[in-house]
């Protein structure tokens, strides 16, 4: 409907346009087309006002407006015209390209462009309606936070922003408007608390949840570094707590070894994987690779020999 309105303006002056050229024409075929018309064009009696219709500059008005406009009648008079005197071809291909093609095109070029326009500043308005309605929310939840803060240090701490997330009912209903969940809650705060503090100012964090709203590009490289450090650091915990099982089980089978070369029977084969083991790690038996050790001792015969 806007950009209806929007448009009227310039349909209105492209119309004063429009019958400006067309009145201008219309004075030029009166002086020039109508004797032609009246003199050498035999019109039959289907067309009773042929013979009139560039008479005056109102009927040769009408008469290019229905022409060239409203498409109806030209035929009737322009063709014949042009086939009896062909010097009037000219003047007739000149009248229609400036008012069909020329006039009217750019009439409807204008008012396409003033839609355009119209919707662009209509995306404009929507834009800015959001950008307040975001304004307000932030407003409404630095209120909120100020009254999560249990302690009044400006700040709040991971178990009051939980806290305010499972039993206030607005914080919760704001926090979810803004498709964040209790489970985001730790991952942002996370965030925010670069200095380690265990805090976060609800001023920044109320700034920054209003970058993370707009999908702030720094906001969101800083959520997905946090989430590549953490799986780095799940990676390294992983990583280390297998390294000290290893290194656990291949102190266990050292000792067994060690075990083994007091055992009669076995001691002549647990020494001489003890020997190649040394030999190998440089005489740090404990340094000796897992796997390998395990496949020796398994080669080792448990039962006694026989005397």
């Amino acid at each position: 409907m806007s950009g209806l309105a929007s448009a009227l303006k310039p349909i209105i002056y492209g119309s004063i346009m429009l019958i400006s050229v067309i009145m201008i024409w219309a004075i030029i075929v009166v002086e020039f087309l109508h004797p032609v018309n009246v003199q050498t064009i035999p019109y039959g009696e289907d067309c009773p006002r042929c013979k009139l219709g560039f008479k005056s500059v109102y009927t040769a008005s009408l008469t290019l407006f229905a022409q060239l406009v409203a498409q109806d009648g030209w035929s009737e008079m322009s063709l014949p015209l042009a086939e009896e005197a062909p010097w009037t071809t000219p003047l007739l291909f000149i009248i229609l390209m400036t008012v069909s093609l020329g006039v009217m095109n750019l009439i409807l070029a204008v008012v396409v462009e003033k839609a355009a326009e119209v919707r662009e500043n209509d995306q404009e308005r929507k834009m800015m309606k959001k950008e307040e309605e975001r304004e307000r929310n932030m407003i409404e939840l630095a209120v909120l936070c100020d009254r999560m803060d249990n302690d009044g240090s400006g700040a709040l701490s991971l178990k009051e922003m939980l806290d305010g997330f499972d039993n206030d009912l607005n914080f919760n209903a704001l926090m979810k408007f803004m498709d964040i969940e209790r489970d985001d809650m730790q991952t942002i705060f996370n965030v925010l608390d670069s200095d380690g503090s265990g805090e976060v100012d609800y001023v920044e964090f109320c700034h920054h949840l209003g970058s993370c709203k707009k999908r702030d590009p720094l906001m969101m490289s800083s959520l997905t570094r946090y989430s590549v450090m953490e799986m780095r650091n799940l990676v390294s915990g992983i990583t280390n707590s297998i390294v000290e099982v290893l290194e656990e089980n291949a102190q266990m089978l050292h000792e067994q070894l060690e075990l083994l070369c007091s055992v009669p029977g076995c001691e002549q084969a647990a020494k001489e994987l003890k020997r190649r083991r040394e030999a190998k790690t440089g005489g740090d038996g404990a340094g000796s690779s897992f796997p390998k050790l395990y496949q020796g001792l398994l080669a080792i015969p448990l039962r006694p020999q026989s005397n």
